[in-house]
């Protein structure tokens, strides 16, 4: 979680083009923008991409 007023966290939010609060960002195993979410985000919605990201991860 980033305090968007406080100016240390600028270039995070410029990279991921934090446009709304809240804002959720998602980032794959290569830290690249797997999705974003902004506002109330239906349950299932993050559910299911969350899933979708877990489906990519090789725990072993």
């Amino acid at each position: 979680m980033l305090n968007i007023d406080d100016p240390q966290w600028r270039s995070p939010i410029q990279q991921f083009q934090v446009s709304g609060v809240s804002y959720l960002v998602l980032l794959d195993t290569d830290h690249e923008v797997a999705d974003s979410f902004i506002g109330n985000v239906p349950k299932t919605a993050l559910h299911d991409q969350v899933a979708k990201l877990l489906g990519k991860i090789s725990l072993s």
